[in-house]
């Protein structure tokens, strides 16, 4: 299964054939430190330390929402196996398949985990809410620019991170309020 031919896709794809070089060089400082396992340790230390600070439990939903994403959306590259733009095109090696992508499913399951902890506490706790879906918004394009996925396969990233982190966080809320 290719991406090739969906108009939305080949669109996005056309528009950054050339990108700037200095896109394509944050791009390419962005991947390491914004890969699924960079993203999951970030938010195993953040909770567990959150969580060991306040003694509340609820801190632990963002570790567990982030992990969880990334799980279920390497589950899915390997069921899907949608094939990624044409590697000639790449600036960066990667690997396994491309839908949905880790970096984006991460990220956005990161900010949607940190927006249901920290935006009802209203005032500057909504800052680094914004800051996290900026990031995520950044980490999407870089993998356009990068040439490692389709705009599709950032899309699906962002919607299954999203979904799990919601579905992660209300199921365990409903353990932790037992």
């Amino acid at each position: 299964m290719t991406g090739a031919g969906w108009a939305p896709d080949d669109h996005v794809r056309g528009l950054l054939l050339s990108p700037p070089p200095l896109l394509v060089d944050a791009s390419v400082a962005l991947a390491p430190v914004t890969g699924p396992t960079f993203t999951g340790l970030l938010a195993l230390l953040l909770g567990v330390g959150w969580a060991a600070r306040t003694r509340r439990a609820a801190p632990l939903l963002l570790p567990a929402a982030v992990l969880t994403a990334s799980l279920v959306s390497h589950l899915l590259k390997r069921l899907i196996g949608r094939e990624r733009p044409p590697v000639e095109e790449w600036l960066i090696d990667v690997g396994n398949h491309a839908l949905p992508s880790g970096h984006a499913t991460a990220t956005a399951a990161f900010a949607t985990a940190l927006t249901l902890l920290l935006w009802p506490r209203g005032g500057w706790w909504r800052v680094p809410v914004a800051v996290a879906w900026g990031l995520s918004l950044v980490v999407g394009l870089s993998r356009l620019v990068l040439h490692v996925h389709w705009a599709s396969d950032v899309l699906a990233g962002w919607l299954v991170g999203a979904a799990v982190a919601l579905i992660t966080y209300f199921a365990g809320l409903k353990l932790i309020l037992r």
